[in-house]
């Protein structure tokens, strides 16, 4: 069928791109994480689910990060955020999550999607 078509091309889309990859619900919890995200983290779905994936953000970033998630969600507004992010083997390091709100076919709103870019070595030479 063409949803099933379209869920198979969203997949892999979203499996092939080289950014790491998230969408909530009407919650706020996330629901969903690329195989990308999943592979830098080492973990599983069911472990970054919810707010499973803050436990990976790094302590000085946790509270700002939330913050600026939860105020931009009950806006429904895009946000772009930078954060320390783990990787599965401990180490740390700098991404740009950028936020958008999402609707489903009916034209409401149904959470949010993002998008996180490594720019760890943007933030190396920042401070070199």
């Amino acid at each position: 069928t063409a949803i099933r078509e379209s869920q198979h091309l969203f997949q892999t889309v979203a499996n092939t791109s080289p950014a790491l990859i998230w969408m909530s619900g009407l919650d706020g919890l996330c629901t969903w994480f690329n195989e990308p995200w999943l592979a830098y983290r080492g973990r599983t779905m069911e472990e970054e689910q919810g707010n499973g994936w803050l436990e990976g953000v790094h302590d000085e970033d946790r509270e700002r990060c939330s913050a600026t998630y939860v105020e931009h969600f009950q806006a429904r507004k895009p946000f772009v955020m930078e954060y320390r992010l783990q990787r599965h083997d401990g180490q740390w390091r700098w991404f740009l999550d950028a936020g958008h709100p999402r609707e489903n076919t009916q034209g409401e709103f149904a959470g949010y999607i993002g998008t996180c870019l490594d720019i760890t070595h943007r933030k190396e030479k920042e401070c070199n």
